[in-house]
């Protein structure tokens, strides 16, 4: 996603609201279960002890 995504978004679907925050890895995961975001997205490599390379399969957490 980059940013004239979330511009097509928000003027699609004003009543949208999307925050971005940068985390590492780990806090990105601990925000997803906790529920505090509802997506992460990361920027690189994963590595196979890591949970978010699960998604990338289609596994679930």
């Amino acid at each position: 996603m980059e940013v004239r995504d979330l511009r097509a978004l928000r003027s699609m679907r004003p009543e949208v609201r999307v925050t971005l925050r940068s985390l590492d890895a780990c806090a990105a995961v601990e925000a997803v279960a906790a529920g505090c975001a509802h997506a992460a997205l990361v920027d690189g490599i994963v590595g196979l002890n890591e949970p978010l390379h699960f998604a990338d399969a289609g596994e679930t957490l």
